[in-house]
Protein backbone atom coordinates (compact mmCIF):
# COMPACT_ATOMS: atom_id res chain seq x y z
CA UNK A 1 0.00 0.00 0.00
CA UNK A 2 1.59 3.13 -1.02
CA UNK A 3 1.38 6.00 1.32
CA UNK A 4 1.30 10.01 0.25
CA UNK A 5 4.14 12.47 0.64
CA UNK A 6 4.03 15.74 1.51
CA UNK A 7 4.74 16.35 -2.07
CA UNK A 8 1.89 14.62 -3.20
CA UNK A 9 -1.02 16.65 -1.78
CA UNK A 10 -1.82 20.33 -2.31
CA UNK A 11 -1.74 21.87 1.14
CA UNK A 12 -4.69 24.71 1.97
CA UNK A 13 -4.20 27.28 4.18
CA UNK A 14 -7.73 28.43 5.69
CA UNK A 15 -8.01 31.66 7.29
CA UNK A 16 -10.62 33.14 10.04
CA UNK A 17 -12.07 35.45 7.13
CA UNK A 18 -12.91 32.36 5.16
CA UNK A 19 -10.31 32.95 2.34
CA UNK A 20 -8.24 29.89 1.22
CA UNK A 21 -4.68 30.03 -0.15
CA UNK A 22 -3.39 28.00 -1.91
CA UNK A 23 0.39 26.44 -0.25
CA UNK A 24 1.87 24.15 -3.33
CA UNK A 25 4.42 25.03 -6.11
CA UNK A 26 2.11 23.61 -8.31
CA UNK A 27 -1.21 25.66 -8.43
CA UNK A 28 -2.00 24.26 -11.69
CA UNK A 29 -2.79 21.04 -10.20
CA UNK A 30 -5.00 22.51 -7.76
CA UNK A 31 -7.03 24.34 -10.50
CA UNK A 32 -7.31 20.92 -12.38
CA UNK A 33 -8.44 19.18 -9.42
CA UNK A 34 -10.84 22.08 -8.14
CA UNK A 35 -12.54 21.96 -12.04
CA UNK A 36 -12.81 17.75 -11.26
CA UNK A 37 -14.85 18.34 -8.17
CA UNK A 38 -16.62 21.34 -9.38
CA UNK A 39 -18.00 19.48 -12.57
CA UNK A 40 -18.48 15.78 -10.28
CA UNK A 41 -21.01 17.92 -8.41
CA UNK A 42 -22.25 19.52 -11.82
CA UNK A 43 -22.85 16.09 -13.25
CA UNK A 44 -24.43 14.85 -9.81
CA UNK A 45 -26.71 17.38 -9.85
CA UNK A 46 -27.68 16.94 -13.41
CA UNK A 47 -28.35 13.28 -12.60
CA UNK A 48 -30.66 13.91 -9.76
CA UNK A 49 -32.61 16.39 -11.77
CA UNK A 50 -32.97 14.13 -14.63
CA UNK A 51 -34.21 10.94 -12.55
CA UNK A 52 -36.57 13.26 -10.97
CA UNK A 53 -37.43 14.21 -13.68
CA UNK A 54 -37.81 10.83 -15.32
CA UNK A 55 -39.51 9.81 -12.52
CA UNK A 56 -42.45 12.70 -12.57
CA UNK A 57 -42.96 13.33 -15.93
CA UNK A 58 -42.60 9.01 -17.17
CA UNK A 59 -42.85 6.40 -14.59
CA UNK A 60 -45.65 8.57 -12.55
CA UNK A 61 -48.19 8.93 -15.64
CA UNK A 62 -47.49 5.43 -16.67
CA UNK A 63 -47.86 3.93 -12.88
CA UNK A 64 -51.15 6.19 -12.60
CA UNK A 65 -52.48 4.59 -15.78
CA UNK A 66 -51.71 0.84 -14.65
CA UNK A 67 -53.57 1.74 -11.65
CA UNK A 68 -56.88 3.12 -13.32
CA UNK A 69 -56.67 -0.03 -15.68
CA UNK A 70 -55.54 -2.73 -12.55
CA UNK A 71 -58.35 -5.22 -13.21
CA UNK A 72 -57.33 -5.48 -17.06
CA UNK A 73 -53.36 -5.83 -16.07
CA UNK A 74 -50.86 -8.08 -14.54
CA UNK A 75 -47.84 -5.98 -14.77
CA UNK A 76 -45.62 -3.48 -16.30
CA UNK A 77 -41.94 -2.84 -17.26
CA UNK A 78 -39.91 -0.42 -18.57
CA UNK A 79 -36.42 -2.47 -19.61
CA UNK A 80 -33.15 -0.91 -20.00
CA UNK A 81 -33.63 1.32 -23.11
CA UNK A 82 -31.65 0.23 -26.88
CA UNK A 83 -32.91 3.40 -28.56
CA UNK A 84 -35.72 4.93 -27.58
CA UNK A 85 -37.71 3.95 -23.99
CA UNK A 86 -40.18 0.69 -24.24
CA UNK A 87 -42.85 0.34 -22.11
CA UNK A 88 -44.24 -3.33 -22.04
CA UNK A 89 -47.64 -3.92 -20.00
CA UNK A 90 -48.86 -7.57 -19.66
CA UNK A 91 -53.10 -7.84 -19.64
CA UNK A 92 -54.49 -10.61 -17.27
CA UNK A 93 -55.97 -12.50 -20.40
CA UNK A 94 -54.47 -14.41 -22.98
CA UNK A 95 -55.55 -13.13 -25.55
CA UNK A 96 -55.40 -9.96 -27.14
CA UNK A 97 -57.76 -6.54 -25.52
CA UNK A 98 -57.94 -4.59 -28.30
CA UNK A 99 -60.28 -2.31 -26.65
CA UNK A 100 -57.12 -1.93 -23.63
CA UNK A 101 -54.68 -1.59 -26.65
CA UNK A 102 -56.72 1.48 -27.88
CA UNK A 103 -56.39 3.16 -24.05
CA UNK A 104 -52.49 2.27 -24.55
CA UNK A 105 -51.89 4.11 -27.41
CA UNK A 106 -53.80 7.30 -26.08
CA UNK A 107 -51.44 6.74 -23.11
CA UNK A 108 -48.25 6.50 -25.42
CA UNK A 109 -49.21 9.51 -27.62
CA UNK A 110 -49.31 11.58 -24.46
CA UNK A 111 -45.70 10.56 -23.45
CA UNK A 112 -45.00 11.52 -27.27
CA UNK A 113 -46.64 14.87 -26.83
CA UNK A 114 -44.61 15.32 -23.95
CA UNK A 115 -41.64 14.71 -25.76
CA UNK A 116 -40.71 11.31 -24.93
CA UNK A 117 -40.03 8.90 -27.78
CA UNK A 118 -41.64 5.55 -26.43
CA UNK A 119 -42.79 2.38 -27.81
CA UNK A 120 -45.53 1.02 -25.89
CA UNK A 121 -45.94 -2.50 -26.37
CA UNK A 122 -49.23 -4.39 -24.23
CA UNK A 123 -48.55 -8.51 -24.18
CA UNK A 124 -51.73 -11.04 -23.78
CA UNK A 125 -51.08 -13.00 -20.86
CA UNK A 126 -48.49 -15.81 -21.39
CA UNK A 127 -45.82 -17.73 -19.64
CA UNK A 128 -42.34 -16.14 -18.41
CA UNK A 129 -40.13 -17.71 -21.09
CA UNK A 130 -42.58 -16.28 -23.76
CA UNK A 131 -42.67 -13.18 -22.31
CA UNK A 132 -38.84 -13.33 -22.63
CA UNK A 133 -39.36 -13.16 -26.57
CA UNK A 134 -40.42 -9.49 -26.07
CA UNK A 135 -38.37 -8.42 -23.66
CA UNK A 136 -35.93 -9.17 -21.04
CA UNK A 137 -37.32 -8.24 -17.49
CA UNK A 138 -33.13 -8.56 -16.28
CA UNK A 139 -32.52 -4.94 -15.14
CA UNK A 140 -36.30 -3.67 -15.98
CA UNK A 141 -38.08 -1.41 -13.73
CA UNK A 142 -41.34 -3.02 -12.61
CA UNK A 143 -44.20 0.27 -12.66
CA UNK A 144 -46.48 -2.04 -11.77
CA UNK A 145 -47.39 -5.64 -10.57
CA UNK A 146 -50.08 -7.19 -9.81
CA UNK A 147 -50.42 -8.12 -6.25
CA UNK A 148 -51.39 -11.18 -4.80
CA UNK A 149 -55.41 -11.29 -3.36
CA UNK A 150 -54.74 -11.81 0.55
CA UNK A 151 -55.97 -14.47 1.01
CA UNK A 152 -52.78 -15.82 -1.03
CA UNK A 153 -50.68 -14.47 1.61
CA UNK A 154 -48.35 -16.05 3.16
CA UNK A 155 -49.09 -19.60 2.36
CA UNK A 156 -46.78 -21.78 1.59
Amino acid sequence: MATATKRDVILLNYSESGQVTVQTKDEDRFVMTAQKAVEACQEHKRQSEAIKFFKQNFLTPIRRWCVAHSESIKGCYVPPPNGCLEVFVIGNAEVYDTKLSRELSELELTLADGGWHVSMMLIPDCPEETLRAYFSPDGAIEVYAESEPASQQGEV
